[in-house]
């Protein structure tokens, strides 16, 4: 072998051995001693950071990295699940998370959500049942529900994209439904162009309720963002004459 083909290999070496270093210390950070709890915290704040951009298979990869054992973490890790639409692989987490904290209130929420999502009815009403607090018990019994009421529970949990699959699979329309899904689609595709794509559920959802002064505003609010000063400013002299009572 010539000594360009040893220096060759030597490198290779040299690089491979430093990859294997690199991955046992990161094992090790995850295991051992003080450096795991560091360790953790780093993959928890990207994860977080991808479940605030939409990356629900990115946010579930970097919390797989460890084992969450955490409230918190157990907690992102059933909303990624849900998000996605893992809804069967979100109900361990949710239980896990409960039995750790059965008082807090996110987490008796987000496994009720986990249980109305897959249809658990019986698991459900055991957990309204357990309640002390007559508002949990309220919100987990509009999770209950299989229509508008449990999108707008789910919105209200933060669980957008698991919000605007049922807010969709409801067929009856009503201006609640449109205002529903206009805000999911704002929140879920911020600035103009969200702005434009709601449009249509904002105008519908005047139209199905003149009155509705909550629809009133979300349209004077898209139109504006979408540059369309006429509508905004017809809009806004029919709210004052909603809030007025004026003809």
């Amino acid at each position: 072998m010539s000594n360009s083909q040893t220096s060759s290999h030597n490198v290779l070496f040299g690089i491979v051995a430093a990859a294997v270093i690199i991955v046992v210390a990161a094992v090790a950070a995850l295991s051992y001693g003080p450096l795991a709890s560091t360790s953790r915290g780093l993959l928890y704040t990207a994860a977080l950071n991808e479940y605030n951009n939409h990356n629900y298979a990115a946010t579930l990869r970097l919390l797989n990295y460890y084992r969450p054992a955490s409230t918190q973490s157990l907690n992102l890790l059933v909303r990624a699940d849900l998000e996605q639409g893992s809804v069967a692989a979100a109900i361990g987490p949710a239980e896990s998370a409960h039995r750790l904290e059965p008082a807090d209130t996110d987490t008796t929420l987000l496994l009720g959500a986990a249980y109305a999502l897959d249809h658990r009815n019986s698991s459900l009403i055991k957990l309204i049942a357990a309640q002390k607090s007559s508002q949990t018990a309220q919100a987990l019994s509009s999770l209950k529900a299989s229509d508008i009421v449990q999108a707008q529970e789910l919105y209200v949990l933060g669980l957008l994209r698991s919000s605007q699959r049922v807010a969709v699979a409801v067929h009856l329309p009503s201006s609640q439904r449109s205002i529903l899904l206009a805000n999911l689609i704002m929140d879920l595709t911020p600035g103009r162009a969200g702005a434009i794509a709601a449009t249509p559920y904002a105008k519908n959802a005047v139209a199905l309720d003149p009155t509705n002064q909550t629809a009133q505003k979300l349209y004077i609010s898209v139109s504006r963002k979408t540059g369309d000063s006429t509508t905004a400013n017809q809009q806004a002299a029919l709210l004052a004459r909603l809030q007025t009572g004026r003809p």
